[in-house]
């Protein structure tokens, strides 16, 4: 059961759903005695870098989801052939816990790439323009010979291993240049979302900001925090992942816009 830990962990995620399923995913037959393997094949990244390509992130989830949850089905069934469910907690807490390794990046285009993982788990980072002026009325207050760049978003995704997303990371702004000086940042919104029943992912040292630098004439907007992918139950806590995400644009002189493509830390 411990090859099953990283896997275990993103299952008390969709958990309550699982349970609350008129489906009856409990009751699979043929799967309780037979090794679920969770790595994702070579197929099914095709799938996921396809859905990439031609979805809108508003559409990927419940493709995701169409995907690989016949994982979490064919789990779950296990699971409940091995101990009673109230007892899955208890088992966690005797176990050690297996780090999550980095399997394959894949650079689907300039603003897109996809981090695959050994757990069968994947990341998607993002950069996409929302609109070509900003949203607000900056533009009318500009002094002349300055100049706003459009509305971009930078955004990080993180899924599991059954195509349920965990997390998003985002940064969105746009920037006021002259050709001369620094740009100086605005920034819209930037936060983290966590999603699932049960505290999926810690946060540690978020912040967000606008800096500019002087001497190189350029200047960013990002949100930036530790990640710590695991799971808590009753004050007890495991972690499996350590990531750290930075999102966000940095702006030169001239009004040229890049994406912050920090996505994680290797090192």
């Amino acid at each position: 059961m411990k090859r099953y830990l990283a896997a275990l962990c993103s299952l008390i995620i969709t958990l309550s759903a699982l349970l609350c399923s008129a489906s009856a995913t409990f009751e699979i037959e043929n799967t309780a005695t037979s090794e679920i393997s969770l790595e994702l094949t070579t197929s099914e990244k095709e799938d996921i870098i396809e859905i990439v390509k031609s979805l809108p992130l508003s559409e990927r989830n419940s493709a995701f989801i169409a995907l690989l949850s016949y994982k979490a089905d064919a789990l779950s069934a296990q699971i409940q052939n091995t101990m009673p469910l109230h007892e899955f907690p208890n088992y966690l807490q005797n176990c050690e816990v297996e780090e999550d390794v980095l399997d394959e990046i894949v650079v689907v285009d300039e603003n897109t790439y996809i981090e695959f993982y050994s757990s069968g788990s994947f990341i998607v980072h993002n950069s996409y323009t929302v609109s070509s002026t900003p949203a607000d009325e900056t533009t009318a207050s500009l002094n002349s010979g300055s100049y706003c760049t459009a509305t971009k978003r930078s955004q990080t995704d993180a899924y599991n291993m059954f195509g349920y997303i965990v997390i998003s990371v985002w940064a969105e702004g746009y920037f006021e240049y002259d050709n001369v000086n620094a740009p100086t940042a605005h920034i819209y919104d930037c936060k983290y979302e966590k999603y699932g029943i049960l505290n999926a992912w810690d946060v540690q040292d978020w912040e967000e900001g606008t800096p500019s630098n002087e001497s190189n004439k350029t200047a960013k907007f990002y949100g930036s925090g530790n990640f710590y992918w695991g799971i808590t139950y009753e004050g007890n806590g495991w972690k499996i992942q350590n990531k750290h995400i930075t999102v966000g644009y940095s702006c030169n002189k001239s009004g040229v816009m890049t994406s912050i493509l920090e996505g994680f830390d290797y090192s």
